[in-house]
């Protein structure tokens, strides 16, 4: 305005609003823990008595205009640690002539979560027990959902296998917000396993972590050691399996033995340890004391001399009950079996050596 004849410069005009009110540190309606928030803006010009500062106004859930009364001088720029919750920043300008803008400039909202989630409860798995020996290597685990309560909510979990009980895991996500299962084939080791779940909220608080182990999953139980002892015929009885785990549950496990004497009689004897001793012309692989099977014939060949008897024994799950064998214990086995031709009068197998499982 023009000056009064008395020289006098009167202002009666509003300032106008500032412009490009944002935030240099946070983003709009994306959820952080960073509770310490910069805003910045520009100003245009007051043409007449100049800007004086601002009212401000940190409005939770919606928008609002702050009062007519200054916070802050002339600046550009402001800083503030908010509480938990929504926000919006709201700026009103005044000018030195005590004009008030009629509106305001808002941005927002700002979402603060600083309260770390709960932790997961009930970890548990339908497929393995906790300190059982599982011949399968696929673990399935669930847990009820970890609940948060800062108003972000779960964004997701960290889940993490090793063979350590208490580890913390950290880092990338690899399990989605409304999973309560997670199932992994944690490969094949005598090594007892832990599972760790932690859940994140999607403003980055992490919460407690859950365990749960030790899981021993073994896919590799059964082991051939030791030496056969070279029969009359100068071949070596072989003993094997028939591929199948030793399962107490599915009770398929069978030792066999091949490359033994035709129409012999022989048995299976097993013990908790092994030994490597001069036996009889070969080498005695288990210890005492041994359960033995009851004589089997080898069969094979109806007459003569040959090599071409088996023998066979299936370690049931009623074999196993009568014998008190359970998951998690280890046990040797080896054939001996009749030849009467050799100085000894009898043959022997190498050995195997075989992880009960459930």
């Amino acid at each position: 305005m023009s000056p009064t004849p008395s020289g006098v410069y009167v202002d009666s005009t509003p300032p106008p609003l500032p412009t490009g009110l944002q935030s240099s540190t946070h983003t709009p309606d994306v959820w952080t823990n960073d509770a310490t928030i910069t805003y910045t803006w520009s100003q245009a010009a007051d043409n007449v008595s100049g800007i004086d500062g601002y009212g401000v106004f940190t409005s939770s859930g919606t928008a609002g205009s702050p009062s007519a009364v200054k916070d802050i001088e002339q600046v550009l720029t402001y800083s503030e640690t908010l509480a938990q919750g929504s926000w919006h920043f709201n700026l009103r300008p005044v000018d030195n002539s005590g004009n008030w803008s009629a509106s305001y400039a808002s941005v927002g909202p700002f979402r603060i979560d600083i309260t770390a989630p709960a932790a997961a409860t009930a970890l548990a798995s339908a497929t393995h027990q906790v300190n059982v020996q599982r011949c399968t290597t696929t673990v399935a685990v669930s847990w009820t959902a970890a609940v948060d309560t800062g108003g972000s909510g779960i964004g997701g979990y960290a889940g993490l296998w090793d063979t350590s009980p208490a580890t913390v895991p950290a880092g990338a996500l690899n399990i989605s917000a409304g999973s309560t299962s997670f199932s992994q084939s944690i490969g094949s080791s005598t090594i007892g396993r832990y599972f760790h779940l932690r859940a994140q909220d999607r403003a980055g608080n992490w919460g407690a972590t859950a365990h749960f182990g030790p899981i021993y999953a073994n896919a590799n139980s059964v082991l051939v050691y030791c030496t056969g002892k070279t029969n009359s015929l100068g071949c070596v009885p072989s003993i094997g399996t028939n591929g199948n785990q030793p399962s107490k549950s599915a009770g398929n496990f069978t030792v066999t033995c091949t490359s033994t004497l035709n129409q012999k009689f022989g048995l299976l004897f097993f013990g908790t340890q092994p030994q490597n001793t001069p036996f009889q012309g070969g080498t005695l692989c288990v210890a005492s004391p041994t359960i033995r099977t009851t004589n089997t014939n080898s069969g094979g060949s109806a007459s003569g001399n040959d090599y071409s008897g088996t023998y066979s024994f299936n370690f049931s799950t009623a074999v196993m009950n009568l014998y008190g064998m359970d998951p998690g214990e280890t046990f040797h086995a080896q054939w001996w079996m009749r030849d009467p031709a050799s100085p000894s009068t009898t043959g022997l197998s190498n050995a195997v050596k075989f992880t009960v499982c459930q």
